[in-house]
């Protein structure tokens, strides 16, 4: 119960001994193993699997409640398509593209070109990357990566 109190859970290896001391492997709970090198092999195995991805953590890092740091990065698989965006909303950050179902964020000065191609043309091609598509073919996270033109990046 102090292990799960503590504000600074101190570096990665004190964390891993405390919980492999509290916690016994099981089908679903696996401990930790060090990947070897190359990651993308085990990144590949585990998308494989229908894993999401790896978070990978430099050795000695330290994990803060509610705090990001650069000592640990999250990767995860994708999958691109192609969305005719035909309308979209200004923002703050830029434009919402929609294509009627989807909604995509595209932000920053890519947004200006993006506009004026639907402004002109009455619509857009858009590369978007996505984690999946849900079963009722909505988009889980999608990501503006670039505007295209008959599915190849301009």
């Amino acid at each position: 119960v102090q292990l799960l109190r503590r504000k600074d859970w101190g570096r990665i290896e004190e964390r891993l001994k405390a919980l492999n001391s509290l916690l016994q492997p099981t089908e679903l709970l696996k401990t930790f193993e060090p990947l070897p090198k190359p990651y993308s092999q085990a990144f590949e195995a585990i998308i494989a699997r229908g894993g999401e991805g790896l978070v990978l953590k430099a050795k000695g890092s330290r994990y803060f409640i509610g705090k990001r740091c650069n000592e640990w990065l999250k990767v995860k698989g994708c999958d691109t398509v192609v969305m005719k965006a035909t309308s979209y909303e200004l923002n703050n950050a830029g434009i919402t593209l929609t294509d009627g179902k989807h909604r995509v964020q595209c932000s920053g000065a890519q947004s200006s070109a993006v506009k004026a191609t639907i402004d002109k043309n009455g619509f857009a091609q858009c590369l978007i990357n996505m984690l999946e598509e849900t079963e009722n073919g909505m988009w889980r996270q999608p990501t503006f990566k670039a505007l295209c033109w008959g599915g190849k990046k301009w």
